[in-house]
């Protein structure tokens, strides 16, 4: 089952949470939907036996406007969703971040 996210705001939010058995990703597509304005995303796993502390980065990279990016490696990107929680932390200057994001 595919998931579907609209970020509109600089934020750290839950993707994937624990105990919900969604650990098994083999995709994940970004996109930077705004026109003017490059995004920084990090995607990283909390591990949540501990409170969250540490974290795994998957993802840090700094998005320019229009532009996608694709990560598509299953032995990366899947996890233990009854450990860990997936999250994305946004930030953009000049205004608010439009990231939309496609897991499957």
């Amino acid at each position: 089952m595919a998931l579907y996210k609209n970020i509109t705001t600089d934020d750290t939010i839950t993707l994937i949470d624990t105990g919900n058995g969604k650990g098994s990703v083999n995709v994940i597509k970004l996109t930077n939907i705004s026109n003017t304005l490059s995004t920084n995303v990090t995607i990283f796993l909390e591990d949540m036996q501990v409170g969250g502390n540490p974290d795994y980065v998957i993802l840090k990279t700094k998005m320019p406007p229009n532009t996608n990016l694709l990560l598509d490696e299953p032995k990366i990107l899947s996890f233990n969703s009854n450990r860990y929680r997936m999250r994305i932390t946004t930030s953009t200057t000049g205004g608010d971040a439009t990231i939309d994001i496609i897991i499957k």
